[in-house]
């Protein structure tokens, strides 16, 4: 993860990597390694909201964690949080 703050707005990064392995005791079922990266930012725009983005799987990976079982391919979330100051 790497993230940075920068006056009232958020951003970061992640990056997932994994190797090539196997997905069965008797090592018979392989599972190709993968690397991902995932971008988020969230911003201040008043006292009590912050808008968020995230944005997964940035490049559109095919993968897999377990052999047959894919995952998402680029996905896109947008959340307005609302958290009141004076709690």
């Amino acid at each position: 993860d790497l993230d940075r703050r920068v006056g009232n707005t958020e951003i970061g990064l992640t990056v997932l990597a994994q190797s090539e392995r196997h997905d069965d005791t008797a090592n018979t079922i392989k599972v190709p390694g993968y690397g991902i990266l995932n971008l988020r930012a969230a911003r201040r725009i008043s006292k009590d909201w912050q808008l968020r983005a995230h944005i997964g799987n940035v490049f559109d990976k095919e993968y897999q964690t377990i052999d047959t079982f894919n995952m998402l391919g680029r996905n896109i979330v947008i959340t307005l949080a609302y958290q009141p100051s004076d709690l």
